[in-house]
Protein backbone atom coordinates (compact mmCIF):
# COMPACT_ATOMS: atom_id res chain seq x y z
CA UNK A 1 0.00 0.00 0.00
CA UNK A 2 1.43 2.98 -0.63
CA UNK A 3 0.26 4.96 2.32
CA UNK A 4 2.85 2.84 3.90
CA UNK A 5 5.41 4.76 1.96
CA UNK A 6 4.11 8.55 3.12
CA UNK A 7 3.95 7.18 6.54
CA UNK A 8 8.11 6.15 6.24
CA UNK A 9 8.75 9.70 4.25
CA UNK A 10 7.18 11.55 7.11
CA UNK A 11 7.90 9.35 9.63
CA UNK A 12 9.27 11.82 12.10
CA UNK A 13 6.56 14.24 11.71
CA UNK A 14 3.39 13.57 14.06
CA UNK A 15 -0.02 14.36 12.80
CA UNK A 16 -3.09 15.78 15.33
CA UNK A 17 -6.32 14.69 14.49
CA UNK A 18 -9.11 16.03 16.68
CA UNK A 19 -7.52 14.90 19.76
CA UNK A 20 -5.76 11.75 18.08
CA UNK A 21 -1.77 12.78 18.18
CA UNK A 22 -0.16 10.08 15.23
CA UNK A 23 3.22 9.37 15.58
CA UNK A 24 3.77 9.70 11.40
CA UNK A 25 2.52 12.69 9.42
CA UNK A 26 -1.07 11.39 8.28
CA UNK A 27 -2.60 14.61 6.34
CA UNK A 28 -1.76 12.70 3.07
CA UNK A 29 -3.76 9.45 4.66
CA UNK A 30 -6.59 11.77 6.40
CA UNK A 31 -7.27 13.71 2.95
CA UNK A 32 -9.08 10.99 1.46
CA UNK A 33 -11.78 12.25 3.06
CA UNK A 34 -11.71 15.24 0.57
CA UNK A 35 -13.23 12.84 -1.83
CA UNK A 36 -16.13 11.61 0.00
CA UNK A 37 -16.39 15.59 1.06
CA UNK A 38 -16.58 16.23 -3.05
CA UNK A 39 -18.33 13.57 -3.89
CA UNK A 40 -21.21 14.85 -2.01
CA UNK A 41 -21.06 18.15 -3.42
CA UNK A 42 -21.15 16.80 -6.95
CA UNK A 43 -23.83 14.17 -6.05
CA UNK A 44 -25.96 17.20 -4.44
CA UNK A 45 -25.56 18.67 -7.61
CA UNK A 46 -26.40 15.95 -9.32
CA UNK A 47 -23.21 15.54 -11.12
CA UNK A 48 -23.34 11.41 -9.95
CA UNK A 49 -20.94 10.38 -13.17
CA UNK A 50 -18.15 12.83 -11.91
CA UNK A 51 -18.50 11.62 -8.07
CA UNK A 52 -18.01 8.07 -9.82
CA UNK A 53 -14.80 9.13 -11.40
CA UNK A 54 -13.28 10.23 -7.81
CA UNK A 55 -14.49 7.50 -6.33
CA UNK A 56 -12.87 5.27 -8.98
CA UNK A 57 -9.63 6.65 -9.57
CA UNK A 58 -9.29 9.43 -6.59
CA UNK A 59 -8.29 13.13 -6.27
CA UNK A 60 -7.41 14.27 -3.14
CA UNK A 61 -5.26 12.35 -1.25
CA UNK A 62 -2.61 12.27 -3.65
CA UNK A 63 0.21 8.92 -2.42
CA UNK A 64 2.46 9.20 -5.68
CA UNK A 65 3.26 12.10 -8.13
CA UNK A 66 0.16 12.33 -10.06
CA UNK A 67 -1.32 8.88 -8.60
CA UNK A 68 -3.80 8.90 -6.08
CA UNK A 69 -5.29 6.60 -3.09
CA UNK A 70 -8.83 5.06 -4.49
CA UNK A 71 -11.90 4.66 -2.18
CA UNK A 72 -13.08 1.80 -4.18
CA UNK A 73 -10.13 -0.06 -3.84
CA UNK A 74 -10.46 0.41 -0.01
CA UNK A 75 -13.91 -2.41 -0.60
CA UNK A 76 -12.54 -3.99 -3.57
CA UNK A 77 -8.88 -5.39 -2.49
CA UNK A 78 -10.23 -5.84 1.13
CA UNK A 79 -10.42 -9.53 0.57
CA UNK A 80 -6.78 -9.98 -0.46
CA UNK A 81 -5.65 -7.51 2.25
CA UNK A 82 -8.03 -9.33 5.05
CA UNK A 83 -6.91 -13.10 4.15
CA UNK A 84 -3.77 -13.36 6.29
CA UNK A 85 -5.48 -11.38 9.05
CA UNK A 86 -8.19 -14.00 8.98
CA UNK A 87 -6.16 -17.01 9.20
CA UNK A 88 -4.74 -15.44 12.95
CA UNK A 89 -8.68 -15.28 13.80
CA UNK A 90 -8.39 -11.12 12.57
CA UNK A 91 -10.47 -9.91 11.08
CA UNK A 92 -13.63 -11.59 11.26
CA UNK A 93 -15.52 -8.85 11.33
CA UNK A 94 -15.15 -9.34 7.44
CA UNK A 95 -16.76 -12.61 7.18
CA UNK A 96 -19.48 -11.57 9.20
CA UNK A 97 -20.35 -9.08 6.41
CA UNK A 98 -19.53 -11.24 3.26
CA UNK A 99 -21.81 -14.10 5.00
CA UNK A 100 -24.75 -11.69 5.51
CA UNK A 101 -24.44 -10.07 1.94
CA UNK A 102 -24.92 -13.06 0.15
CA UNK A 103 -20.92 -14.62 0.40
CA UNK A 104 -20.48 -11.22 -2.05
CA UNK A 105 -17.10 -10.11 -1.31
CA UNK A 106 -17.69 -7.20 -3.10
CA UNK A 107 -21.04 -5.84 -1.12
CA UNK A 108 -19.80 -2.35 0.14
CA UNK A 109 -18.36 -1.55 -3.80
CA UNK A 110 -21.81 -2.83 -4.80
CA UNK A 111 -24.17 -1.03 -3.11
CA UNK A 112 -22.26 2.70 -3.56
CA UNK A 113 -21.80 1.83 -7.59
CA UNK A 114 -25.41 1.02 -7.80
CA UNK A 115 -26.58 4.43 -5.83
CA UNK A 116 -23.89 6.17 -8.07
CA UNK A 117 -25.18 5.14 -11.42
CA UNK A 118 -29.02 4.25 -10.56
CA UNK A 119 -28.89 0.47 -11.32
CA UNK A 120 -29.80 -2.59 -9.23
CA UNK A 121 -31.60 -1.60 -6.51
CA UNK A 122 -31.10 1.51 -6.00
CA UNK A 123 -32.44 1.74 -10.21
CA UNK A 124 -35.18 4.33 -10.33
CA UNK A 125 -34.22 5.98 -7.05
CA UNK A 126 -34.14 9.98 -6.94
CA UNK A 127 -31.29 11.60 -6.74
CA UNK A 128 -31.97 12.94 -3.24
CA UNK A 129 -32.04 9.34 -1.97
CA UNK A 130 -29.17 8.68 -4.49
CA UNK A 131 -26.97 11.05 -3.06
CA UNK A 132 -27.43 9.23 0.74
CA UNK A 133 -26.99 5.89 -0.33
CA UNK A 134 -24.01 6.62 -2.02
CA UNK A 135 -21.87 8.80 0.52
CA UNK A 136 -22.93 6.52 3.77
CA UNK A 137 -22.19 3.74 1.71
CA UNK A 138 -19.15 4.92 1.33
CA UNK A 139 -18.71 6.35 5.22
CA UNK A 140 -20.25 3.59 7.02
CA UNK A 141 -19.67 0.48 4.81
CA UNK A 142 -16.29 0.66 3.11
CA UNK A 143 -14.48 2.87 5.41
CA UNK A 144 -15.53 0.92 8.43
CA UNK A 145 -14.13 -2.69 6.95
CA UNK A 146 -10.63 -0.66 6.07
CA UNK A 147 -10.26 1.14 9.41
CA UNK A 148 -10.91 -2.29 11.39
CA UNK A 149 -8.49 -3.73 9.20
CA UNK A 150 -5.76 -1.30 9.58
CA UNK A 151 -6.10 -1.73 13.50
CA UNK A 152 -5.86 -5.53 13.15
CA UNK A 153 -2.63 -5.13 10.83
CA UNK A 154 -0.88 -3.17 13.59
CA UNK A 155 -2.01 -6.10 15.99
CA UNK A 156 -1.08 -8.93 13.93
CA UNK A 157 2.62 -7.44 13.82
CA UNK A 158 2.25 -7.12 17.77
CA UNK A 159 1.07 -10.77 18.29
CA UNK A 160 3.70 -11.93 16.16
CA UNK A 161 6.47 -10.02 17.93
CA UNK A 162 7.29 -7.69 15.10
CA UNK A 163 6.40 -4.19 16.35
CA UNK A 164 5.50 -2.33 17.62
CA UNK A 165 4.05 -1.33 14.09
CA UNK A 166 2.05 2.30 15.30
CA UNK A 167 1.88 3.18 11.53
CA UNK A 168 -0.66 0.87 10.89
CA UNK A 169 -2.74 1.89 14.01
CA UNK A 170 -2.04 5.50 12.86
CA UNK A 171 -3.13 4.98 9.44
CA UNK A 172 -6.74 3.31 11.01
CA UNK A 173 -7.26 6.67 12.89
CA UNK A 174 -6.77 8.96 10.34
CA UNK A 175 -9.13 6.97 7.93
CA UNK A 176 -11.57 6.87 11.24
CA UNK A 177 -10.86 10.65 11.57
CA UNK A 178 -10.48 12.35 8.12
CA UNK A 179 -9.02 15.86 7.92
CA UNK A 180 -11.51 18.21 8.15
CA UNK A 181 -12.09 17.43 11.38
CA UNK A 182 -9.48 20.04 12.29
CA UNK A 183 -11.76 22.36 9.92
CA UNK A 184 -15.34 21.85 11.17
CA UNK A 185 -15.11 19.93 13.92
CA UNK A 186 -17.42 17.20 12.03
CA UNK A 187 -15.54 15.87 8.89
CA UNK A 188 -16.99 13.41 6.23
CA UNK A 189 -15.45 9.99 7.65
CA UNK A 190 -17.03 7.85 10.37
CA UNK A 191 -16.40 10.10 13.39
CA UNK A 192 -18.99 12.96 11.55
CA UNK A 193 -21.47 10.05 12.61
CA UNK A 194 -21.29 10.42 16.60
CA UNK A 195 -21.02 14.01 16.44
CA UNK A 196 -24.31 14.12 14.34
CA UNK A 197 -26.17 11.76 16.94
CA UNK A 198 -25.32 13.34 19.93
CA UNK A 199 -27.30 15.85 20.05
CA UNK A 200 -30.76 13.28 19.38
CA UNK A 201 -29.51 10.84 22.01
CA UNK A 202 -27.75 12.61 24.63
CA UNK A 203 -24.60 10.99 24.12
CA UNK A 204 -21.34 11.53 22.25
CA UNK A 205 -19.77 7.59 21.05
CA UNK A 206 -16.74 9.62 19.89
CA UNK A 207 -15.76 9.87 23.58
CA UNK A 208 -15.34 6.37 23.85
CA UNK A 209 -13.83 6.00 19.84
CA UNK A 210 -10.81 8.61 20.82
CA UNK A 211 -9.72 7.41 24.29
CA UNK A 212 -9.76 4.13 22.80
CA UNK A 213 -7.30 4.83 19.92
CA UNK A 214 -5.27 6.83 21.75
CA UNK A 215 -4.95 4.27 24.27
CA UNK A 216 -4.52 1.30 21.57
CA UNK A 217 -1.84 3.21 20.56
CA UNK A 218 -0.31 3.33 23.41
CA UNK A 219 -0.61 -0.39 23.84
CA UNK A 220 0.86 -0.92 20.47
CA UNK A 221 4.08 1.18 21.35
CA UNK A 222 4.54 -1.05 23.85
CA UNK A 223 3.83 -4.26 21.88
CA UNK A 224 1.09 -5.09 24.51
CA UNK A 225 -1.11 -6.93 21.93
CA UNK A 226 -4.02 -8.23 24.15
CA UNK A 227 -4.96 -4.39 25.88
CA UNK A 228 -5.09 -3.15 22.32
CA UNK A 229 -7.01 -5.22 21.01
CA UNK A 230 -9.59 -4.79 23.87
CA UNK A 231 -9.10 -0.45 22.76
CA UNK A 232 -10.27 -1.67 18.95
CA UNK A 233 -13.06 -3.51 20.38
CA UNK A 234 -14.22 -0.02 22.35
CA UNK A 235 -13.75 1.39 18.69
CA UNK A 236 -15.75 -1.18 17.04
CA UNK A 237 -18.62 -0.72 19.50
CA UNK A 238 -18.62 3.31 18.87
CA UNK A 239 -19.15 2.20 15.31
CA UNK A 240 -21.76 0.48 15.95
CA UNK A 241 -23.54 2.25 18.67
CA UNK A 242 -23.32 5.60 16.42
CA UNK A 243 -25.11 3.03 13.32
CA UNK A 244 -27.72 2.03 15.56
CA UNK A 245 -28.65 5.11 16.63
CA UNK A 246 -28.51 6.43 12.99
CA UNK A 247 -31.24 3.76 12.59
CA UNK A 248 -33.18 4.16 14.93
CA UNK A 249 -33.75 7.97 14.54
CA UNK A 250 -33.97 7.82 10.72
CA UNK A 251 -36.64 5.15 11.32
CA UNK A 252 -38.28 7.70 13.20
CA UNK A 253 -38.27 10.19 10.54
CA UNK A 254 -39.65 7.88 8.21
CA UNK A 255 -42.78 6.44 10.23
CA UNK A 256 -46.28 7.35 9.11
CA UNK A 257 -47.06 7.79 12.62
CA UNK A 258 -44.44 10.69 13.83
CA UNK A 259 -43.94 12.27 10.27
CA UNK A 260 -46.57 13.32 7.58
CA UNK A 261 -44.90 12.84 5.04
CA UNK A 262 -40.97 11.01 4.75
CA UNK A 263 -38.68 12.65 2.44
CA UNK A 264 -37.01 9.97 0.10
CA UNK A 265 -33.49 11.66 1.60
CA UNK A 266 -34.88 10.13 5.25
CA UNK A 267 -36.24 6.56 4.29
CA UNK A 268 -32.71 5.87 2.34
CA UNK A 269 -30.40 7.43 5.04
CA UNK A 270 -32.19 5.07 7.79
CA UNK A 271 -31.18 1.83 5.16
CA UNK A 272 -27.67 3.30 4.86
CA UNK A 273 -27.16 3.73 8.62
CA UNK A 274 -29.02 -0.03 8.74
CA UNK A 275 -26.82 -1.72 6.41
CA UNK A 276 -23.53 -0.68 7.66
CA UNK A 277 -24.48 -2.49 10.96
CA UNK A 278 -27.42 -5.23 10.03
CA UNK A 279 -24.22 -7.95 9.99
CA UNK A 280 -23.20 -7.09 13.41
CA UNK A 281 -26.69 -7.54 14.46
CA UNK A 282 -27.67 -10.41 12.46
CA UNK A 283 -24.82 -12.20 14.19
CA UNK A 284 -26.37 -11.92 17.49
CA UNK A 285 -29.67 -12.15 17.09
CA UNK A 286 -31.38 -13.26 13.42
CA UNK A 287 -34.84 -12.17 14.10
CA UNK A 288 -33.46 -8.55 15.42
CA UNK A 289 -31.92 -8.57 12.34
CA UNK A 290 -35.16 -9.54 10.26
CA UNK A 291 -37.35 -6.90 12.13
CA UNK A 292 -34.98 -4.33 10.97
CA UNK A 293 -34.56 -4.78 7.62
CA UNK A 294 -37.99 -5.30 7.13
CA UNK A 295 -38.83 -1.83 8.51
CA UNK A 296 -35.76 0.16 7.04
CA UNK A 297 -34.47 -1.44 3.58
CA UNK A 298 -34.98 1.08 0.59
CA UNK A 299 -35.16 0.10 -2.84
CA UNK A 300 -36.62 0.25 -6.31
CA UNK A 301 -39.31 -1.92 -4.84
CA UNK A 302 -40.55 0.55 -2.28
CA UNK A 303 -39.96 3.96 -3.09
CA UNK A 304 -43.03 4.25 -4.79
CA UNK A 305 -45.00 3.36 -2.00
CA UNK A 306 -46.16 5.12 1.25
CA UNK A 307 -43.38 4.31 4.25
CA UNK A 308 -44.30 1.34 6.15
CA UNK A 309 -41.31 2.24 8.65
CA UNK A 310 -42.77 1.21 12.39
CA UNK A 311 -39.55 3.05 14.42
CA UNK A 312 -41.23 1.67 17.75
CA UNK A 313 -40.40 -2.10 16.05
CA UNK A 314 -37.06 -1.14 15.02
CA UNK A 315 -36.15 0.53 18.26
CA UNK A 316 -37.16 -2.40 19.94
CA UNK A 317 -35.48 -4.95 18.19
CA UNK A 318 -32.22 -2.42 18.43
CA UNK A 319 -32.68 -2.29 22.44
CA UNK A 320 -33.03 -6.07 22.21
CA UNK A 321 -29.46 -6.70 20.81
CA UNK A 322 -27.55 -3.97 22.64
CA UNK A 323 -26.72 -6.16 25.60
CA UNK A 324 -25.34 -9.02 22.81
CA UNK A 325 -23.11 -6.52 21.75
CA UNK A 326 -21.56 -5.46 25.04
CA UNK A 327 -23.27 -2.08 24.97
CA UNK A 328 -25.66 -0.78 27.89
CA UNK A 329 -28.81 1.53 27.43
CA UNK A 330 -26.81 4.50 29.29
CA UNK A 331 -24.09 4.14 26.40
CA UNK A 332 -26.66 4.34 23.69
CA UNK A 333 -28.54 7.30 25.50
CA UNK A 334 -32.39 8.62 24.83
CA UNK A 335 -34.36 9.58 21.86
CA UNK A 336 -36.67 11.98 22.37
CA UNK A 337 -40.35 11.32 21.18
CA UNK A 338 -40.19 7.32 21.07
CA UNK A 339 -42.28 4.89 23.28
CA UNK A 340 -39.64 2.21 23.46
CA UNK A 341 -37.65 2.68 26.41
CA UNK A 342 -34.11 0.72 26.37
CA UNK A 343 -33.89 -1.41 29.56
CA UNK A 344 -30.87 -3.28 30.76
CA UNK A 345 -30.45 -6.88 30.67
CA UNK A 346 -27.90 -7.31 32.87
CA UNK A 347 -27.15 -10.52 32.76
CA UNK A 348 -26.77 -10.64 28.89
CA UNK A 349 -24.68 -7.58 28.95
CA UNK A 350 -22.24 -9.34 31.51
CA UNK A 351 -21.64 -12.11 29.55
CA UNK A 352 -21.64 -10.45 26.15
CA UNK A 353 -18.93 -8.02 27.98
CA UNK A 354 -16.77 -11.16 29.45
CA UNK A 355 -16.59 -12.74 26.30
CA UNK A 356 -15.25 -9.45 24.67
CA UNK A 357 -12.92 -9.45 27.21
CA UNK A 358 -11.77 -13.11 27.19
CA UNK A 359 -11.26 -12.66 23.25
CA UNK A 360 -9.08 -9.98 24.00
CA UNK A 361 -7.19 -11.43 26.66
CA UNK A 362 -6.64 -14.57 24.23
CA UNK A 363 -4.35 -12.39 21.72
CA UNK A 364 -0.48 -12.88 22.91
CA UNK A 365 1.06 -10.16 24.74
CA UNK A 366 4.50 -9.97 24.06
CA UNK A 367 5.98 -7.38 26.57
CA UNK A 368 8.22 -4.27 26.42
CA UNK A 369 11.44 -4.62 24.85
CA UNK A 370 12.79 -2.47 27.12
CA UNK A 371 13.21 0.55 25.05
CA UNK A 372 10.02 2.42 24.92
CA UNK A 373 8.00 1.68 21.67
CA UNK A 374 8.03 5.58 20.91
CA UNK A 375 12.08 5.52 21.61
CA UNK A 376 12.06 2.55 18.93
CA UNK A 377 9.90 4.31 15.82
CA UNK A 378 12.22 7.05 16.70
CA UNK A 379 15.12 5.79 16.24
CA UNK A 380 14.53 3.20 13.91
CA UNK A 381 12.06 4.64 11.59
CA UNK A 382 13.70 8.21 11.30
CA UNK A 383 17.18 6.89 11.18
CA UNK A 384 16.69 4.34 8.37
CA UNK A 385 13.29 6.13 6.46
CA UNK A 386 15.61 7.99 3.73
CA UNK A 387 17.79 4.46 3.17
CA UNK A 388 14.01 2.45 2.35
CA UNK A 389 12.31 5.51 0.76
CA UNK A 390 15.03 5.85 -2.06
CA UNK A 391 15.01 1.68 -2.65
CA UNK A 392 11.16 1.30 -2.56
CA UNK A 393 10.35 4.20 -4.32
CA UNK A 394 12.81 3.61 -6.76
CA UNK A 395 11.90 -0.54 -7.35
CA UNK A 396 7.98 1.08 -6.90
CA UNK A 397 8.35 3.29 -9.76
CA UNK A 398 10.66 0.30 -11.88
CA UNK A 399 8.05 -1.98 -12.01
CA UNK A 400 4.57 -0.94 -10.54
CA UNK A 401 2.01 0.33 -13.06
CA UNK A 402 0.46 3.47 -12.46
CA UNK A 403 -2.31 1.57 -12.03
CA UNK A 404 -3.93 4.60 -9.58
CA UNK A 405 -3.17 7.46 -11.91
CA UNK A 406 -5.67 9.85 -12.27
CA UNK A 407 -6.51 9.81 -16.24
CA UNK A 408 -6.21 13.21 -17.91
CA UNK A 409 -10.32 12.89 -19.48
CA UNK A 410 -12.77 13.28 -16.70
CA UNK A 411 -16.35 14.53 -16.39
CA UNK A 412 -17.07 17.70 -16.22
CA UNK A 413 -18.52 19.33 -12.68
CA UNK A 414 -22.33 20.26 -12.79
CA UNK A 415 -22.75 23.07 -10.68
CA UNK A 416 -26.45 22.79 -11.17
CA UNK A 417 -28.35 22.00 -7.91
CA UNK A 418 -31.07 19.52 -7.10
CA UNK A 419 -34.09 20.75 -6.25
CA UNK A 420 -35.47 18.01 -4.76
CA UNK A 421 -32.28 17.17 -2.52
CA UNK A 422 -33.19 18.89 0.92
CA UNK A 423 -29.96 17.89 2.09
CA UNK A 424 -26.02 19.73 1.76
CA UNK A 425 -22.31 18.68 1.91
CA UNK A 426 -22.53 20.09 5.58
CA UNK A 427 -25.55 17.07 6.31
CA UNK A 428 -24.11 14.10 5.60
Amino acid sequence: MKIAILTLIAACEATTLASYESFADMEKVAAIDLDVKEMSSLMNSGNFSYAKWIYEFGKNAEVTAGGYEIIQKFSTEIQSKAADLITEDLLLEYLTFTSYYGNNELYADLFVQNALTGEGEFKGLSNSARKQLGVKGVQYQVFLMFVLRELYEAIKFCVRNQGPRTAEWDEGAALYIGSQVNVDGVGFLQYSLPEKRKGSFGINANERAMAALTKGQEHIKNNECSQATGQLYEIRKSMQIALLQGTVEYSFKSDLTYTSSPSDAARAEVWAFAAGVLPFVHDVDKSAASIIRSNVEYSYRNANLSSTTNSEAVASAVYKILPKLCISCEEFGTLSGLNTVCENNQAQLDLSCDALQLNADQTVTNGSSGLSGGAITGIVVCGVAIVVIMIGVAFFMMKAPPANTSPSLKPEENTEEIAEDESTVSQV
